[in-house]
């Protein structure tokens, strides 16, 4: 360490766009900080005043909705703020701190190349904790469109022409449809709920992250993997419960086999029996016959190669359905 050099501690700040994110007033400016890797995170909402902006500062959130009496309701975000911190000093010259940044003259080139390192190290610390904190947002929001790119199923750049095929003349132009897919809101309750799984470092469940790939796939009219993908998170979810449910002490070999058994017997006979009375009488006439169905269905894509049992409108009931199931089961245990 030169004589005329510092220790200074390092943090970053980078600005990541953000697609599908709708918050109420009362999220608006808030912050998330939670523990990542080695790092402390900080990812901050804009402020209210920074919403729709003039031309000499970049757009980070603009007005949706407001009330009767004019007021905003609902805000889109367009960006947010990421700020990484490590425990981490490097020592630079004082002078450093007092002119414009990148100051070669003033920086050797080994430590030049040292805060290229710590840059990149940064950079994959925020993209990684970006990616995190989306994923539980989604998850608690239960909306799989935040910031994942959306494309409707055969949906073309032109409308449809009719011409007369003998004389090449356009007779008929189809209407033009436009569909709104109006974002979920953030309220603030959700932002507090996120926050806590963050700062428990808490991962997304497979069986959520499972049933949003469904509800993608459906959106975009890939019917057989969404039928898959409910499957899946069905199967996850049934046999983490049941599982859950079993005695510490059990015998090793015994879960072993429990693990192993067929799926449908975890729809009939092991999740009915992991809950109470009146609740499991309630499952069996609501949603075991739909879970049978649903498993059907995935067996008569997946093994029979039929593609055909795979429809939009199915998809669509069987996502409500595991809604109401993930929603009934676990408050319906012994």
């Amino acid at each position: 360490m030169h004589p005329s050099d510092v220790n200074i501690k390092l943090r970053s700040w980078n600005r990541y766009v953000i697609d599908g994110l709708a918050v109420c007033p009362e999220v608006m400016g808030m912050r998330h900080l939670f523990p990542f890797d080695r790092a402390e995170i900080e990812i901050q909402l804009p402020a209210c005043k920074e919403v729709d902006r003039d031309n000499r500062h970049d757009q980070v959130a603009g007005v949706t909705s407001w009330s009767a009496d004019g007021q905003p309701i609902k805000y889109e975000i367009y960006k947010v703020d990421v700020i990484v911190r490590l425990k981490q000093c490097i020592p630079l010259p004082a002078k450093v701190l007092d002119v414009t940044a990148n100051a070669f003259e003033l920086i050797s080139e080994q430590q030049q190349r040292e805060l290229e390192d710590i840059s990149k190290e940064h950079g994959r610390l925020a993209e990684s904790a970006i990616e995190y904190w989306l994923s539980v947002l989604r998850w608690k929001t239960d909306d799989y469109r935040i910031s994942r790119p959306y494309f409707a199923s055969g949906q073309g750049d032109w409308n449809v022409r009719l011409f007369d095929d003998t004389s090449q003349k356009k007779v008929w132009v189809q209407s033009s449809t436009a569909h709104a897919g109006g974002f979920h809101r953030v309220t603030h309750d959700e932002w507090l709920d996120t926050e806590t799984h963050l700062t428990h470092k808490n991962s997304v469940p497979i069986y959520i992250s499972l049933k949003h790939d469904a509800a993608k796939f459906l959106a975009i009219g890939d019917y057989r993997r969404s039928i898959i993908d409910l499957a899946v998170s069905c199967e996850t979810f049934l046999r983490n419960t049941v599982l859950g449910t079993l005695p510490a002490q059990l015998n090793p070999a015994l879960r072993s086999f429990i693990e192993e058994v067929n799926i449908n017997r975890f729809v009939t006979n092991f999740l009915p029996s992991a809950l109470k009375n009146d609740a499991a009488e309630l499952y069996k006439k609501q949603l075991q016959p739909e879970l049978v169905l649903l498993f059907k269905t995935r067996n008569k894509v997946m093994h029979q190669a039929n593609n055909i049992a795979a429809n939009a409108e199915d998809c669509a009931g069987f996502l409500g359905v595991l809604n109401k199931l993930f929603t009934f089961v676990p408050s319906n245990l012994k």
